[in-house]
């Protein structure tokens, strides 16, 4: 998702977002390549259990989509 952008997440069950972790990344002038590091600040917010918003930081960020019902055996 590009920068600064608002999206929600749907699916055919009821669910709920989770946020699991966020790799920053970050160019590094000595090599001239880019470098993912842990992201000490948030790359993306959720909004109400269904909709991401991104910050103005380029990385890697994994959501999670959880079923928001119990199974049965």
């Amino acid at each position: 998702m590009p920068p600064n952008a608002y999206t929600k997440i749907e699916t055919n069950k009821r669910t709920r977002l989770r946020l699991g972790y966020s790799q920053q990344s970050v160019f590094d002038y000595s090599t001239n390549t880019y470098q993912y590091k842990d992201s000490t600040t948030p790359i993306i917010t959720l909004i109400n259990d269904e909709s991401i918003k991104t910050f103005d930081k380029y990385g890697k960020v994994t959501v999670i989509i959880e079923e928001n019902q119990a199974f049965s055996d």
